[in-house]
C-alpha cells in the first residue's frame, strides 16, 4: 500500500532526493486541459 506523504505540515526540510521523487510522483499524474478543468469546476460548483 502506497502512504500519502503531507508535503504542507512544517518539519524538517525535504532532501533533494524526496523533491525529485516527489515530482516524477506527480508528473506520472493525469493532466486536463484548461476548457476541462474549468468544465470540471464548474460542474463541481453546480454551474454547469
Amino acid at each position: 500500500m502506497k502512504t500519502k506523504i503531507n508535503y504542507a505540515v512544517p518539519g524538517k526540510p525535504l532532501s533533494d532526493e524526496e523533491f525529485t521523487k516527489m515530482i516524477e510522483d506527480a508528473e506520472k499524474g493525469t493532466f486536463c486541459s484548461m476548457e476541462e478543468s474549468k468544465k470540471m469546476f464548474l460542474k463541481a460548483m453546480n454551474l454547469s
